[in-house]
């Protein structure tokens, strides 16, 4: 075996392993050539999103396989019976396999031949392919082998990088040869700005083309490869056509700009943007071809007697021929074709550098490995800071996150602020409701036991059951926001809850008591995960820990006033003004609901949303979380809002309580936040919410039993009072974790380069681990050894700080790892929560009773302080996880 040199045992290579949905970067044998093949070693290889879906989707064949077909490079090593090539020689790849001689590969079609296969990609025969099993590894390594049919020299004159790319400008060539195009042609390409677009315009000029017509998602990136054209070419951008998939904007644009019609449609565009592309069809002149090689699997909505009557060819094809590609290098080596201006110079790609936290596609049109060591780096999910042309927060550097529809005033993060933060504080409002209305009855306990003659145990069930309603609202209210909106959801939970709060200060008897309280809080237990979700929907990435502050904020507060406010009320008017009250408050903020409460849900376009600030760094893995949303031979250029301008509601349109169905199935929508426990990101933000919000409860339900006992002696009012530490740790506490949450993430993000990933909001976890368990341990051994009453009093205090402070961190965290599932994380996250301290509630005077209050509030500080310190583990692995989360097939987030 002839070599240049003496030749390493081992190589890098990208392979894809069975039963894995991730690219793995291993250290292999070299490839052993047989006497017909050539050992190119590796100078430039194209990546092709296609290759990742094939990875997430498990259809290789054979595994391990080195993934990648478009590859470029120096012959190292020849065969003995080759010799039509020698060392030195500069090649390319040819990756297409087939037999060479049935009457496809005869008749320059050899891509549907039944032994046709693509090395690194796929094979598409039937049988066994017993070529595709010898050759099936790829180029994405340092060397790969070939037999010596399958390369082609290329000049002095043509870059590495240029070849590696002929296998798409041949596709280009296929799909204009199949249009049978006649002198004087007048061409549509649709999705223009892709890869296969540009190589299509490229191209152009060396067919009897006229005129071409490029159809896009945006104008501005339209305009930047007409450039390219050298035929007269005019552009059809669908952002500037309005709500055109209604009005039929499209077809009547292309009818505008050719009367008589095109005589070819070149179609690129994949499934995801949907059946109304088909509009294009209607821009078809008689004896026109539609030649589609995009992928698209929605079904195309034609009459079979439309192609008899303006007898139109409809063409399917895929991959190139040999004729193709010599027409490609012909070109290339004569000088009259040029595409270095395609292939980015001094840029590195990595694999995973295009993919978000969502797992959209975001790559450029054409994309070019230098070295197998560009793929084995770690990853980030987002520009926070910086990030070039990307919409950013008025005078500042911070990216807007995600990319809010600069054509829609409809979209919520396009409101003006003080209508974002009307929405959000009446919802926030509603969500401190259920809250006040668990706790604000604790003053009461012994005039409620005294007048309907209850035990210890009966009158904590009062506050206990108000969990079982948190419960029930999280998982049977909530989940109906998914399929109906979070407006409908919100007028009716806030109705039964006004309405509930009237029966119980109405209640004559403590069953009707008890049974008003678990429908009122079963109403507005929707209220914690959907106003969560309302903050996704209404601010950006950099306003979510401070906002989800204030939310943990209003939730500690209006669980720690109601004892205050309420010690008084009821000692000076009796308990059931306690629930007049809350009654009152809920009529004004049901008002404020119907009024100030739009529909928040807005069909976002994730790949526009996410994905233009997706990060352009290493991903931990090389592997998309998704095994949907591949758009193959589509660029970053295409991953654009497809709606243009459009019609800005008006305020009684926005004050409609129905906002139509999600057509996702109604049960699965209740199933699939129980599937987020498969998360353990999921499960340990549940723990640790819970674990906090369970000690406070603890504090509320035995505060009134402790503290009128000796040797306290306490009044209601006095009671009370004691509260006031616990407000004022929850004032202080959400707000000014949210702001350090915020400033965190902003500095580590400056520090990584203008890369945020979540992990970076979890370091300040030790705040509220660190103040509540010193809080809880003031209480417990304060109450447990009778000191001062100041010290249970500010233990409450500390022990409110950080239950008010938690959420701002846990809940942006979730938010920010699965932005697209979120309401369903939130539902799982809640109702996790409140089955944990519902459970704590109910047990916790037998708890008391059997271990002494000192003990009890010890082992809460010990959990605490053990659960918290989970965040280590996510800050260090939490990407890692992540990325495994979205790959486990326990349902598809394609859906979500």
């Amino acid at each position: 075996m002839p070599s240049t040199t003496e030749l390493p045992k081992g190589m890098l290579a990208a392979l894809a392993h069975e039963g894995s949905t991730e690219v793995h970067l291993d250290t292999i044998p070299l490839p052993e050539i047989g006497p017909e093949d050539v050992l190119i070693k590796v100078a430039a290889a194209g990546l092709n999103l296609g290759i990742f879906a094939n990875v997430v989707t498990q259809r290789y064949k054979h595994t391990p396989t080195v993934i990648g077909h478009e590859v470029a490079g120096t012959i190292v090593a020849i065969g003995d019976d080759v010799s039509s090539a020698s060392l030195g020689d500069r090649v390319r790849l040819h990756p297409n396999l087939s037999c060479r001689q049935c009457k496809f590969c005869l008749s320059d079609r050899e891509q549907m031949c039944p032994d046709a296969a693509m090395m690194g990609f796929l094979g598409f025969g039937k049988g066994k392919q017993p070529l595709f099993e010898k050759y099936h590894n790829g180029g994405l390594a340092e060397y790969v082998k070939a037999p010596y049919w399958l390369i082609d020299t290329i000049p002095e004159n043509v870059s590495f990088d240029v070849a590696a790319k002929v296998q798409d400008l041949a596709c280009a060539v296929r799909a204009l040869k199949c249009a049978d195009l006649q002198p004087r042609s007048t061409v549509i390409v649709t999705a223009a700005t892709g890869s296969m677009g540009v190589s299509t315009i490229k191209l152009a000029e060396f067919f009897p083309i006229e005129r071409l017509i490029l159809v896009g998602r945006s104008a501005e990136r339209l305009k930047e490869v007409q450039r390219l054209s050298k035929v007269p070419t005019e552009v059809v951008a669908l952002d500037e056509l309005g709500d055109w998939p209604v009005t039929k904007g499209l077809v009547r644009r292309l009818r505008e700009i050719a009367l008589s019609g095109a005589d070819a449609i070149i179609d690129y565009m994949p499934t995801s943007i949907g059946t109304d592309i088909w509009q294009v069809m209607g821009g078809l002149g008689y004896g026109g071809s539609l030649v589609h090689m995009g992928g698209n699997g929605t079904p195309l909505p034609l009459p079979v007697v439309a192609l008899m009557v303006h007898c139109w060819k409809v063409v399917g094809t895929r991959g190139n021929t040999r004729s193709d590609t010599k027409f490609v290098l012909d070109k290339l080596t004569d000088g009259t074709l040029n595409v270095d201006e395609l292939v980015p110079r001094g840029v590195r790609v990595d694999l995973g550098k295009s993919w978000g936290i969502a797992g959209l596609p975001g790559a450029p049109a054409i994309m070019i490995l230098h070295s197998i060591h560009d793929i084995g780096n770690a990853s980030g999910v987002f520009h926070f800071v910086g990030a070039g042309e990307l919409q950013h927060q008025k005078g500042t550097e911070i990216v807007l996150i995600p990319q809010p529809n600069e054509n829609d005033s409809n979209d919520p993060l396009n409101w003006p602020t003080w209508k974002r933060q009307a929405a959000f504080w009446s919802v926030l409002v509603f969500a401190g409701l259920a809250n006040f209305c668990v706790t604000g009855l604790a003053p009461a306990f012994r005039p409620l036991g005294m007048q309907f003659h209850l035990s210890e145990f009966q009158i904590t069930w009062l506050i206990s059951i108000t969990s079982l309603g948190m419960i029930l609202g999280c998982f049977t209210v909530a989940p109906f926001a998914s399929k109906f909106g979070k407006r409908p959801v919100l007028l009716v939970s806030a109705s039964v809850f006004f309405t509930c709060n009237i029966w119980a200060a109405s209640s004559k008897s403590y069953t009707s008591l008890l049974l008003a309280r678990l429908f009122a809080i079963w109403a507005a237990g929707c209220s914690e995960p959907l106003s969560m979700d309302i903050i996704k929907d209404l601010f950006f990435l950099h306003e979510r820990g401070l906002q989800s502050g204030v939310l943990g904020m209003a939730f500690i507060l209006f669980s720690t006033l109601p004892p205050l406010i309420c010690g008084f009320l009821i000692e000076a008017r009796g308990w059931p003004w306690y629930h007049w009250l809350v009654s009152i408050i809920a009529g004004v903020d049901l008002v404020c609901i119907i009024f100030f409460v739009p529909e928040t849900r807005y069909k976002r376009d994730l790949h526009h949303a996410l994905d233009e600030a997706a990060v352009t760094v290493e991903s931990i893995d090389g592997t998309p979380p998704t095994k949907e949303g591949f758009e193959p031979h589509t660029s970053h250029l295409e991953q654009q809002q497809t709606s243009g301008s459009v019609v800005a509601k008006s305020y009684m349109q926005q004050l409609k309580p129905w906002s139509g169905m999600d057509p996702e199935s109604l049960l699965y929508t209740f199933i699939r936040p129980w599937l987020f426990l498969a998360f353990p990101a999921i499960i340990w933000t549940i723990l640790s919410f819970a674990i906090h919000v369970a000690s406070f409860i603890v504090i509320v339900t035995i505060t009134p039993i402790v503290l009128s006992s000796p040797p306290y002696f306490f009044t209601i009012s006095q009671q009370g009072l004691t509260f006031i530490g616990a407000i004022i740790g929850s004032v202080l506490g959400g707000p000014i974790c949210g702001r350090l949450v915020d400033y965190l993430a902003k500095r580590l993000a400056k520090q990584n380069g203008g890369v945020f990933n979540p992990e970076m909001r979890l370091p300040i976890t030790v705040f509220p681990m660190v103040i509540t368990a010193v809080g809880l341990l003031m209480f417990g051994i304060g109450i447990g050894k009778g000191d001062h009453w100041i010290v249970p009093v500010i233990g409450s205090g500390f022990a409110a700080a950080g239950l008010s402070a938690i959420p701002s961190i846990l809940q942006p965290y979730l938010l920010d790892s699965y932005y697209a599932a979120s309401l369903d994380a939130f539902i799982m996250f809640h109702g996790g929560k409140n089955l944990i301290v519902c459970a704590v509630a109910f047990g916790i005077v037998p708890w008391i009773h059997m271990n002494g209050i000192a003990a009890v509030f010890g082992i809460l500080a010990a959990l605490i302080i053990v659960i918290d310190l989970g965040w280590v583990i996510f800050y260090v692995f939490g990407i890692r996880l992540r990325q495994l989360d979205i790959k486990k097939a326990i349902f598809p987030f394609s859906k979500l």
